[in-house]
């Protein structure tokens, strides 16, 4: 034990003498001991060979390691024969961690050289090869149809080489390092990777070799399963051969400079023969054991997608379905309102209704079925309302007399009933079957006409609706017929279904396994089972990318209109739109209403106005007749929020107001008269609601009718898209109550508006071409498929907002979501979230389209005040960078972290955007806008919260928009580089950075991700079944993305889908569908980001992998290694300003890095100066540890990144870390304030009131964030403080207690160094970590693990 703290030592000295004087010994640890395969059998039963060979596999060797003892003893005389060193060979590289490690480095070695696909097989088949081999071959390039160059016999030599060398490689690695330690007692990673290489060299020859026979014509089929096949007769001894020739003239290292090149010895054919049969087995074992079972067994519980032609019925029903739906279009007339009829259907009062839609402003009414064909009538009889008439029929127009009668209206159908049953061919029998069947007189007398048999159309009961619904009838049959060709011609009548064995057999356990799939799979894995699921993930993907597009267009287009004026004291820019002060804005609205405009600038925005009402027309949408001096009629929020809750408390204390047709309700207008007269008394109706509804009965005569016109404003106000255009001014209310900031009411309108035009050219005017796609999903079986397609749209159009299956009610939702709110605002503004996400571009945009493109393009797009601070700076560039939309994205900060974006009429949301808008680095300033000086004597509060504003500049959402910007510019420089490599010209177009990975291949890959190649697929699978070659994919390719990026439309949506994908912005159809079920969102509150980061960086590492390019990989870890320690390093330097001491931090920072720097520089003086002495010392000093640490930080992976690197620092950390995967942080925040409570009310009782008041701070600090929580240590009472340093001292000693006994002495000695900086007043010394301290805790460990 050492005497001196001072006096470094090792602690592991006195413990290792101890043990090898006898002294000590362990402790048994009973059970039976693991030895692969080999565990079950008694160690006497088993030959020296088999031992040997165990001996010498990577599981003998670990053991080896960490037991300083061989797993089996071997006869110190054992000499093996030829056979045995075969088969010694054959045990060591068959064990459960052999087995893996080569299947590891053969998925290595076949995601960077798989080439063969089908286009390949068909190749072979036509050169003789074997179908079931050109099969293979075809099933082991299916990943990447398009993206390899060979497709002959070259394909499948290439393929086997590369498959071989990665198993090998990675064998041989790991080989190596273990070989190391055990002899040297440390690992030369350099040594290793030379290892490895050589083993992937070895590989590579012997994989190409076989490879080459494979392509013969040789029979693969045999006894085992094919390893006694003819193919393998001929492969085993040549690849045998060769590896035992080549394999002695590798040996010796040019890292150390020991051994060197040999003859080959029998005893390496031996073990070369052992190896090869070895891979040959595991091969066939694993395609019979594994592969086929698994594929049966997915095939079985999934099923397969197959296709058939519908049958006679089915075709009929689908075309008589479309055929309703064109007559449901018709237009009706009373010669004053045009409608629509929605619905027939029978009310809660036995009546006949119609559920009508005006065409004009699209208002939804309700009117009796009477009424409606025959008028409206009084009590005393008389009409005081036309009867409707029918203006089409399927589209083609009806004509009736100017004031035609009943009688008139009917001869006209009837003329058209008479002129369908001709074509039609239907009998005078049939016709008056069917008239018969309408009036409920089956059998009736016949009556004849002469000898015309009389149809009943003339009888008097036969009325204008029942001629109505026979013409609908017989339309229905006649467009029925012609869209049944249609259907067929174009090849509609071929329907998908699905063939599952286990829901044939089972179905509620296939329906209880879709459902549990259906909620953690993301909404386009499951889509992509049918054609029309990826068809319309597809058109989702592609709208959302041209709604921002044309959002971003427009508000650009508003931005820069000039007001007149400069910025700065007249010295800065040109003052445009969002420069208007409060005021101003104002009189902007007010002079957009005028006919002749005051301000000079209000023609620009009414220019703008008329541009988007043409383009709103040209789309197809319903839009009302045009106002020519138009400001949109916009509900403050505020006041919207206090006529929700009173509309909603008036409905809830009489339900007869939820009623349609209020007027026609008696009683109604006395009661709500009576309940607005005892609200205003008793103050609980808001006066906003008061003054609208006295507003409303001045306009419309009566409350009912107010009170009804207020329900259906405020709904229409609050979830309709774009009610301005197609919806009238429903709600017309004080000017007091609306919001009259054009600032807020302009840019508010052009998203609306935007949103509204792309939906309908996407999907109709109703969403009728997506619910068509969903009801034919429905009906072909696909029920699953079709309610995700259902809960994706409604996600996507936000009306899952309000369907109440999959909403809490009210006040429960508006809990949760105030817990959210409270969550952003406390965890991500006054938290650390915004310093990682100042890194997020060099982990994704920057990572994916390259530093330096990104750089160049930035000083493109910055403006500075003086040019010559910036001479490469292109304003019409960062005007299309702006236009591109992918800066309004970084509005929505809370669909970033929640998945939803909040309504700011709740306080909890507003606190939230505030706290992500200004906490931080924020610049005050006194605005010249608002109340006069003078008022702050009598309004303070106001005068403050007017006039002095704030600049952020480093705050959670400054940061996010500067990403986004930095994410477009780097997305726009990315696709000009692409589209020119694509095209075989500059560097990357005509040369392979790696051989045989083709660039171009890769750039055509990257800009359809970028949304740019329609008709992608269709070229794949065609250069994939052999129909085109290459060069013709490549001219297909390039013809679609001229075309297309010759529209600067396109460009924009191509740079805003690559700005929300690399800035892991909300995206429905990535993300598990439960994501963005109301109802779990509050509990998956921060993890839709780390799930989002995991997903891209898995996605593109393995997309670059894939195709070989090792720089992504590498980019990443520059990444990770300099910003990941300087992250860490401002972390820490904010929290000890809070604390106001320093804190203690185990995370990798500057400070260790440029600790590590100087032992490299020293152990390179020693060694001497070379770049591989400069890679051993810095992978011995810059462990594993420290480079997930490092991409922890970042949020590199994720979640996965955050589990990956407490996993590998201890149990502690990794059970921190799943608790914050697992536990949602609404709930950690619930728990913070019960702890509270019982924890106040626990020291009431033991300190008293004063002394448990001072104790709150601790208590309740981490609920308020990572701020709150390191200010709040300096009011900690001295009690509280060393109860935690105690605590805390002994955690970190355990973790560095356990690093030590587990080997890892390097984040031992980083755990001691780190306490020590935070805490010099109660540091660790030598003694904590002495021996016997380390013996004591490995003694309990193990008793612990003893009796579990």
């Amino acid at each position: 034990m050492p005497q001196n703290p001072q006096t470094p030592i090792d602690p592991y000295e006195a413990l290792f003498d101890d043990l090898s004087e006898g002294l000590m010994e362990p402790s048994p640890t009973g059970g039976l001991q693991y030895r692969g395969w080999l565990t079950p059998f008694p160690e006497s039963w088993l030959p020296d060979f088999i031992k040997d060979g165990y001996n010498n596999s990577l599981e003998g060797l670990y053991e080896q390691i960490s037991t300083g003892q061989k797993a089996f003893d071997v006869d110190e005389n054992y000499d093996p024969n030829f056979l045995q060193d075969i088969g010694s060979t054959v045990i060591s590289y068959s064990q459960p961690a052999d087995l893996l490690a080569l299947g590891l480095g053969g998925g290595f070695g076949g995601l960077a050289l798989k080439a063969t696909t089908k286009q390949a097989a068909t190749a072979l088949v036509k050169s003789g090869m074997k179908k079931e081999l050109a099969n293979i071959a075809a099933q082991k390039g299916a990943q990447q149809l398009a993206k390899k160059i060979a497709f002959d016999k070259k394909a499948v030599v290439k393929l086997a080489a590369g498959k071989q060398a990665g198993a090998l490689g990675f064998y041989s690695f790991l080989q190596n390092a273990e070989v190391q330690k055990l002899s040297k007692g440390d690992i030369d990673w350099m040594e290793a990777l030379e290892g490895g290489a050589k083993g992937a060299a070895l590989g590579g020859i012997t994989g190409a070799i076989g490879g080459k026979i494979a392509t013969t014509g040789l029979s693969p089929k045999g006894p085992l399963g094919g390893l006694l096949s003819p193919q393998m007769a001929a492969r085993l001894p040549a690849e045998t051969f060769a590896f035992g020739t080549i394999s002695p003239l590798l040996e010796g290292s040019m890292v150390s400079g020991e051994g060197g090149p040999r003859a080959p010895r029998a005893e390496d054919y031996a073990h070369a023969a052992g190896l090869i049969f070895t891979l040959a087995g595991t091969g066939i074992l694993k395609k019979k054991a594994l592969n086929q079972p698994w594929a049966k067994t997915k095939k079985y519980i999934k099923g397969e997608v197959k296709k058939r032609e519908l049958s006679i019925e089915e075709l009929e029903k689908q075309a008589r379905a479309k055929a309703r739906e064109e007559v449901s279009g018709d237009i009706w007339s009373n010669g004053e309102t045009q409608v629509k009829i929605l619905k027939d259907f029978t009310n809660s009062d036995k009546i006949n209704v119609l559920e009508l839609q005006r065409v004009n402003d699209g208002f939804v009414f309700s009117e009796g079925k009477v009424d409606f064909f025959k008028g409206r009538r009084n009590e005393a009889g008389e009409r005081i309302s036309k009867p409707y008439k029918r203006l089409s029929i399927a589209g083609e127009p009806l004509h009736f007399k100017k004031d035609a009668s009943g009688k008139d209206i009917k001869n006209t159908l009837k003329g058209k009933i008479f002129a369908l049953k001709n074509k039609l061919k239907i009998s005078d029998v049939e016709l008056k079957n069917m008239v018969d069947d309408m009036l409920g007189t089956k059998d009736s007398k016949a009556e004849y006409d002469g000898k015309r048999l009389k149809s009943g159309l003339s009888k008097k009961e036969f009325d204008t609706q029942l001629h109505n619904k026979l013409l609908n009838d017989l339309t229905v049959k006649d467009r029925a017929a012609s869209i049944k060709k249609d259907i067929v011609k174009l090849g509609g009548n071929e329907v998908y279904y699905l063939d599952s064995q286990l829901k044939e057999n089972y179905p509620r356990v296939y329906k209880a396994l879709q459902r549990i799939g259906a909620g953690v799979e993301t909404a386009q894995f499951q889509l992509s089972k049918h054609p029309i699921g990826r068809k319309m993930s597809k058109l989702l993907i592609n709208t959302d990318a041209s709604i921002g597009a044309l959002t971003g267009k427009y508000l650009t287009m508003i931005q820069d209109v000039e007001i007149g004026g400069r910025t700065a004291l007249g010295l800065g820019r040109k003052k445009t739109f969002f420069d208007l002060t409060g005021s101003q804005a104002k009189e902007l609205a007010k002079d957009l209403e005028r006919p002749v405009p005051k301000l000079p600038y209000t023609a620009k925005v009414k220019k703008l106005f008329d541009i988007m009402y043409a383009i709103a027309e040209q789309s197809g949408m319903p839009i009302r007749e045009k106002i020519n001096n138009y400001f949109p009629h916009v509900i403050k929020e505020g006041v919207l929020k206090n006529l929700q809750k009173d509309v909603d408390k008036m409905i809830n204390i009489e339900q007869v107001l939820a009623k349609n047709n209020l007027a026609n309700e008696q009683g109604v207008n006395v009661l709500l008269e009576r309940m607005i007269k005892a609200g205003e008394i008793s103050g609980d109706i808001t006066s906003e609601t008061i003054q609208a509804l006295n507003h409303l009965r001045g306009k419309l005569g009566n409350y009912s009718s107010a009170f009804e016109s207020l329900r259906t404003g405020i709904n229409s106000e609050r979830y309709t898209i774009n009610k301005h255009l197609e919806k009238g001014r429903e709600l017309d209310l004080p000017e007091a109550l609306l919001e009259r900031d054009a600032r807020v009411v302009i840019p508010d309108y052009i998203q609306r508006w935007a949103k509204r035009v792309r939906y309908v050219e996407a999907f109709g005017v109703e969403g009728e071409k997506m619910f068509g796609d969903i009801n034919v999903l429905q009906a072909s079986g696909f029920s699953n498929e079709a309610r995700v397609l259902r809960e994706t749209f409604d996600s996507f159009t936000n009306l899952s907002e309000t369907n109440p299956a999959r909403n809490y009610r009210r006040s429960t939702k508006g809990f949760w979501n105030g817990m959210v709110n409270f969550g952003i605002a406390t965890k991500i503004g006054a938290g650390f979230a915004t310093l990682p996400n100042l890194g997020q571009p060099f982990i994704s945009s920057m990572l994916k389209a390259g530093i330096p493109r990104t750089i160049i393009g930035m000083f493109k797009y910055m403006k500075t005040p003086l040019v010559q601070l910036n001479p490469f700076h292109d304003p019409s560039y960062r005007k299309f960078i702006q236009e591109s939309g992918a800066m309004a994205t970084s509005l929505s900060v809370h669909q970033l972290i929640s998945g939803y974006q909040p309504s700011t009429l709740t306080k909890t949301g507003r606190i939230a955007e505030w706290m992500t808008r200004y906490f931080g680095l924020t610049i005050p300033y006194i605005s010249f806008d608002g109340p006069s000086l003078k008022a702050v004597q009598k309004k303070p509060w106001q005068y403050l919260t007017k006039r002095i504003k704030g600049k952020p500049i480093i705050t959670f959402q400054s940061v996010n928009r500067n990403n986004q910007i930095i994410s477009a510019v780097s997305g726009y420089e990315a696709m000009q580089v692409w589209q020119k490599w694509a095209k075989g010209k500059g560097v990357g177009g005509n040369i392979d950075f790696i051989p045989g990975i083709s660039n171009r291949l890769r750039s055509v890959e990257n800009l359809n991700q970028m949304g740019l190649i329609e008709n992608y697929e269709q070229h794949k699978g065609d250069l994939t079944s052999g129909k085109i070659t290459q060069k013709e994919f490549f001219k297909r390719v390039n013809r679609e993305l001229d075309r297309e990026l010759s529209s600067e439309t396109k460009q924009r949506e191509a740079i805003y889908r690559f700005a929300i994908d690399s800035q892991l912005q909300r995206n429905i159809l990535r993300e598990p569908v439960y994501f963005n079920d109301p109802r779990f969102r509050p509990f998956i509150l921060f993890k839709r980001f780390g799930y989002r980061q995991f997903e891209w960086i898995f996605k593109n590492t393995l997309q670059e992998v894939k195709a070989g390019n090792a720089l992504f990989v590498l980019r990443m870890m520059a990444g990770g290694l300099v910003y990941g320690p300087l992250l860490n390093s401002a972390k820490r330097m904010y929290r000890d300003a809070l604390a106001g001491e320093p804190i203690f931090d185990e995370s990798y920072s500057v400070t260790e890095q440029i600790d590590d720097f100087e032992k490299v520089m020293s152990d390179m003086k020693e060694k001497g100066l070379s770049v591989n002495t400069f890679v051993n010392s810095a992978t011995k000093h810059i462990t594993m540890g420290d480079l997930l640490d490092s991409f922890a930080a970042i949020g590199a992976y994720g979640f996965v990144g955050d589990l990956t690197s407490a996993i590998y620092e201890g149990e502690q950390k990794m059970l921190r870390a799943g608790e914050f995967l697992l536990k949602p942080a609404v709930l950690q925040d619930m728990a913070v304030g019960i702890d509270f409570a019982t924890r106040f009310l626990k020291d009431y009782g033991d300190y008293g009131f004063k002394n448990s008041v001072a104790r709150i701070p601790k208590t309740i600090a981490p609920a308020f964030g990572t701020v709150a929580r390191q200010l709040t240590t300096r009011a900690w009472t001295q009690g509280q403080r060393e109860t935690y340093d105690k605590y805390r001292r002994g955690q970190i000693k355990s973790e560095m207690l356990d690093a030590f006994l587990d080997g890892d002495d390097d984040r031992a000695l980083h755990l001691f160094t780190a306490w020590n900086r935070a805490n010099p007043n109660r540091p660790f010394s030598y003694n904590d970590i002495s021996w016997k301290t380390m013996w004591d805790k490995a003694e309990r460990k193990a008793k612990k693990r003893l009796n579990p």
